[in-house]
């Protein structure tokens, strides 16, 4: 739960409206802070907030029912509603990918195609039933997030890039924001 005598959370979207019931952007407001009040601070993660919830302590206080990660990339629906990269990471990542990829990167190209690029686990293992099970799934999986007609791509390739500071980048969204300049 959250303290309302100290702290008041939101969730919001892009444009800063409130959310409730799906994920969003968490912004702080801290109550007890008068040399240097924090309204509205952004701080950087995805959570959902549950306002009809009681804490199981038994408060009837606000409640995140999820904390999601930080806001780094999030990818879009043709409908232009967002989905966090947290969902490609539990398909890939932690899900079909594991043990099949070192390492990949989800990249959104189009509202309906995505392009993964993945190192084999073994160095370049020959695409074997192991490898197209993990297409099939991971391919039927985003297609249930973003649509039957999504055309998921798979390249494999020796290495991925880190970025400067070292870390791998696992989602990446080209799609233009609606409303962006371009």
């Amino acid at each position: 739960h959250v303290n309302p005598f100290t702290h008041y959370i939101e969730t919001v979207d892009d444009a800063g409206y409130p959310v409730t019931g799906r994920p969003g952007r968490i912004v702080v407001t801290v109550l007890t802070n008068r040399a240097m009040p924090l309204i509205r601070y952004d701080i950087g993660d995805w959570g959902t907030l549950d306002e009809g919830a009681s804490c199981l302590c038994g408060r009837d206080w606000q409640t995140l029912s999820s904390i999601d990660g930080k806001a780094v990339t999030s990818f879009l629906r043709r409908d232009g509603t967002e989905v966090h990269s947290y969902a490609l990471l539990n398909i890939i990542g932690l899900g079909h990918g594991q043990g099949v990829y070192d390492v990949y990167q989800a990249v959104q190209e189009d509202y309906g195609r995505f392009l993964i690029l993945a190192v084999l686990s073994g160095h370049g293992v020959a695409l074997d039933g192991r490898v197209r099970r993990a297409e099939e799934n991971i391919t039927r999986d985003i297609r249930r997030i973003f649509g039957q007609d999504t055309e998921v791509l798979f390249r494999y390739v020796d290495r991925i890039p880190p970025t400067a500071s070292g870390k791998y980048v696992s989602e990446v969204c080209l799609v233009p924001r609606r409303g962006a300049e371009g």
